[in-house]
């Protein structure tokens, strides 16, 4: 066999050869891939940067409880519902998307208009599950799936499912959190030891995170085992807080008896 220059036979070097230009063409793909991937990540999203802005500002605001005009959340949702098919994974705004349309929901109710609420509660229930394939960890997607769920069935073994799977992924996040107390109270007391617990949890974290009046609204709004509940954890508050409670209660037309809460009308001179 001829010999290269080099000293190597001419068909190993043509075999050398034949190997660098194979890496250099999968290093080239290679390239290409990255490029493209970039693309994606860089260059795409910047198409919905607006939409992801509005979904930030209103979802953030409606999850501190703030409020819109069904007018201006009508007008988000449409304008917005592209991120849910923007070809990348834009999970919080998905989030913010599917919190507005909760709102959309709760605005329908507002005005009586069923076919509205049903048409909302759909678009929720669509934009929590794709948003749960891109953040599976979200406590407030799963509890919009749960509060959906108590609206069409009310109480069911799916919706205690889901009740679990957003307590599991944020025990303490604040929206999800009440969401999910809202709920649980008016299971009362036909819940588990464990949901009993949880929720015991889930109020004393509503006191210690300064929402007393949350507390106290859900005293006066309650039947008897609500009271009875809430009752029994205001119990084991400081006198501030229970001072306090006893006074909000009292504000918004209830009453309560607590250990360091004197009785209505026992001191008349004072």
């Amino acid at each position: 066999m001829p010999a290269s220059d080099d000293g190597r036979p001419a068909k190993a070097r043509s075999s050398v050869w034949s190997q660098r230009a194979s890496g250099l063409a999968r290093l080239a793909t290679l390239s290409i891939v990255c490029m493209a991937a970039a693309w994606l990540y860089v260059v795409a999203p910047k198409a919905g940067d607006s939409d992801v802005e509005i979904l930030s500002y209103v979802g953030q605001e409606l999850m501190e409880g703030g409020g819109y005009s069904a007018d201006t959340l009508r007008q988000v949702n449409e304008e917005t519902a592209g991120v849910l098919h923007s070809g990348w994974c834009a999970a919080r705004a998905i989030e913010d998307l599917t919190i507005v349309r909760t709102a959309l929901v709760e605005a329908a109710f507002v005005e009586n208009d069923a076919d509205a609420a049903e048409k909302f509660l759909v678009q929720a229930d669509e934009a929590a599950h794709m948003g749960l394939t891109c953040n599976p960890n979200s406590s407030a997607l799963w509890a919009v799936l749960a509060w959906n769920e108590f609206i069409k069935n009310d109480d069911t073994p799916r919706l205690h499912a889901l009740l679990d799977m957003s307590y599991r992924t944020g025990p303490y996040d604040g929206w999800a959190l009440i969401r999910r107390v809202d709920m649980q109270l008016r299971f009362l007391p036909n819940i588990s030891d464990v949901e009993r617990a949880r929720l015991v949890d889930q109020i004393d974290w509503l006191i210690l995170s300064d929402l007393l009046p949350l507390v106290a609204a859900r005293f006066v709004e309650g039947g008897e085992p609500q009271k009875a509940l809430i009752k029994e954890i205001l119990s084991r508050t400081d006198e501030q807080d229970q001072k306090k409670a006893a006074t909000m209660i009292r504000q918004q037309g209830g009453d309560i008896e607590l250990p360091f809460v004197e009785p209505l009308g026992a001191r008349p001179w004072r």
